[in-house]
């Protein structure tokens, strides 16, 4: 371990965060942060200890201030950030290698997702993106 060390004092961090949510993709960890009012943050941790953001994602399709939790996995160059919604539904985007965002769609009329889903978790395995869903019935999918 080299240590927690505090964040709070890197620009947009500060102490209002309850979730968070990380991924390595290629050299680099990207961070997602989930404010008290739903907005969503996104930063990256260079490979030299360096950081770029913290930078609201709020604005992006989709994102807003509805967000009750995030998830995020590196699949090859991309990071992949899933989200759920006040609502139990499930959002999916993918941050591109160029810094562009692909969603965040609307995944809830995918087989066996629903707009039922309390968590979710994800993992970046080879090539593919794995999503386990925790359901209010207490079902895992």
């Amino acid at each position: 371990w080299d240590g927690f060390n505090d964040a709070s004092g890197i620009h947009n961090v500060g102490s209002d965060n309850t979730m968070v949510a990380c991924a390595g993709v290629a050299n680099e960890l990207h961070v997602c942060l989930r404010k008290n009012d739903g907005r969503l943050f996104h930063a990256i941790r260079k490979a030299d200890g360096s950081w770029d953001g913290f930078n609201d994602a709020s604005g992006i399709h989709n994102v807003g201030s509805d967000n009750t939790m995030a998830a995020c996995a590196g699949v090859g160059n991309e990071l992949h950030v899933c989200l759920r919604k006040n609502d139990g539904r499930l959002f999916h985007a993918i941050r591109k290698a160029d810094g562009s965002w692909d969603g965040f769609n609307d995944a809830s009329g995918i087989h066996n997702v629903g707009s039922d889903n309390t968590m979710a978790a994800c993992a970046g395995v080879g090539n593919e993106l794995h999503v386990c869903l925790r359901k209010n019935d207490g079902s895992n999918n």
